[in-house]
């Protein structure tokens, strides 16, 4: 019963966004206070045209910001042809499947990263508030991370209950960042976050080698409370199947130090 509930919820929400079909003002974030200084903000993203998604949405919110410059590219995976301010960020196409994060990698090549203070990765499934990267950004400078997410809303779906927003806080400083559906590193993370290990191409894995390298690197991660975003237009994983690509994490994992899941969720610290 409480399962057909929440489907019905999702239901509801899904029927409420359709026929607005933005994020009201009302729901706009509140920056942080304080003038912030003006950064570059580099936003890659990967799309499956022939299935429903909000990249029209992204594309538009994250063009948005006020306070930095960003700078968006974004891979098409599929057939059907996107909006034309879509098309305007669509660097690159393929009409065969392409693990994510090799197509991350072939994006990211395409710039200069110095010229970079964050990078913001994102998948096409998502919904944010007005506002988004300006209240975002100023989060992560004012707690210095290096590596972040932001929390997903209530009724978003979840593969960890710490991702889960936080009420109660605007940051949290975790052990654990997940690599999807949306993530972003820092300048000082650059080198020891990218470019992505193609051994393990749908990045399956990172999260736990992540933490390892972060502490070595005396560089903070955490879950932003403050700016959640919206996770439920696709049940996660509906789109490809999470079983094969076991055998290239348990290979990544092998080779790279990393810390077990259980011991990488277990810090969970409000910091503001």
């Amino acid at each position: 019963m409480r399962a057909l509930f929440s489907k019905l919820k999702r239901a509801v929400l899904h029927a409420v966004r359709n026929a607005v079909g933005v994020v009201t003002p009302s729901l706009a974030y509140a920056p942080p206070n304080g003038p912030q200084p003006r950064q570059r903000i580099l936003v890659l993203g990967v799309y499956l045209s022939d299935e429903n998604n909000t990249v029209a949405h992204l594309v538009s919110e994250f063009g948005r910001s006020r306070h930095h410059t960003v700078v968006q590219g974004w891979a098409r995976l599929g057939r059907a042809e996107p909006a034309i301010e879509v098309e305007r960020v669509t660097r690159l196409s393929s009409i065969e499947m392409v693990q994510k994060f090799i197509l991350l990698n072939r994006l990211l090549a395409l710039h200069d990263l110095n010229q970079f203070d964050h990078v913001i990765f994102t998948d096409d499934d998502v919904r944010l508030r007005r506002g988004f990267v300006d209240t975002y950004i100023g989060l992560q400078n004012r707690c210095l991370l290096a590596l972040s997410q932001p929390a997903r809303t209530t009724l978003s779906y979840i593969s960890y209950v710490e991702s889960r927003r936080l009420h109660s806080a605007r940051v949290r400083e975790t052990d654990f960042v997940e690599i999807g559906p949306v993530f972003c590193v820092s300048r000082a993370a650059f080198s020891h976050l990218l470019p992505f290990d193609e051994s393990s191409g749908m990045g399956y894995g990172y999260d736990m080698v992540w933490p390892r390298r972060m502490q070595a690197a005396r560089l903070r991660m955490g879950t932003m409370d403050g700016c959640p975003i919206d996770h439920t237009i696709r049940r996660i994983g509906k789109t490809y199947s999470q079983n094969m690509h076991m055998q290239s994490m348990q290979t990544f994992l092998e080779k790279n130090p990393h810390m077990r899941l259980e011991e990488a969720l277990k810090r969970n610290e409000i910091i503001f």
